[in-house]
């Protein structure tokens, strides 16, 4: 299991050699694999497990063997030894400039501050916490705070204590005794009232 481990963190790592190599995010391999950022993401930290379609996938985009790609000795091809479309992409990023990462830095940053302010000291849900992290993020979706919440460091202190329809009832774990004593409806209530103050 570690051997397995390893060689996922290892992958991970080629895939960050790749993307820096040519000066594109995870949003562009996205794109490029069908994929979503955070799934590439989880790829590069090592957190998800890796199978024979999606490590051919990864190195198609770079016109290379899967067990090239995942050689890290082996040399890193030429850019216009790249398919056209992964050429293409890599143009598009140089005329946006890496932007993306910051803006995915300053997303986790800014949920961080609102857990340090109490955001989470009273029952909310993601798609208030995305409110509540202002205008500049209206490009953001719920789900990517889910994500956020449920991976360490944070989901070591916000727990899910209810839902609502799909969203879990999220709670500081400082102040989870007080609220996990009531039922879903009475934290769906407070939920709505919260809603209508903010």
């Amino acid at each position: 299991m570690e051997t397995e481990e390893k060689y996922v963190k290892e992958y991970g790592n080629q895939v960050q050699r790749y993307l820096d190599t040519f000066e594109i995010v995870e949003e562009d391999l996205a794109k490029l694999t069908g994929t979503t950022s955070n799934n590439i993401k989880n790829i590069i930290n090592g957190e998800v497990g890796l199978n024979i379609k999606k490590m051919i996938n990864i190195a198609s985009v770079f016109g290379i063997p899967y067990y090239h790609f995942a050689n890290p000795k082996a040399t890193i091809p030429s850019l216009n030894k790249l398919p056209k479309t992964t050429q293409a992409k890599i143009a598009e990023r140089q005329r946006k400039g890496i932007t993306v990462r910051d803006n995915e830095n300053k997303f986790s940053s800014k949920l961080d501050s609102l857990i340090l302010k109490g955001h989470f000291s009273t029952p909310t849900t993601s798609k208030l916490t995305l409110v509540a992290m202002g205008e500049e993020f209206n490009d953001k979706n719920p789900s990517e705070i889910t994500s956020l919440l449920g991976r360490p460091p944070r989901n070591k202190t916000i727990k899910s204590i209810g839902k609502l329809g799909s969203q879990h009832i999220y709670i500081h774990i400082d102040h989870a005794e007080k609220f996990e004593k009531l039922s879903n409806d009475e934290l769906i209530e407070l939920i709505k009232k919260k809603e209508l103050t903010d």
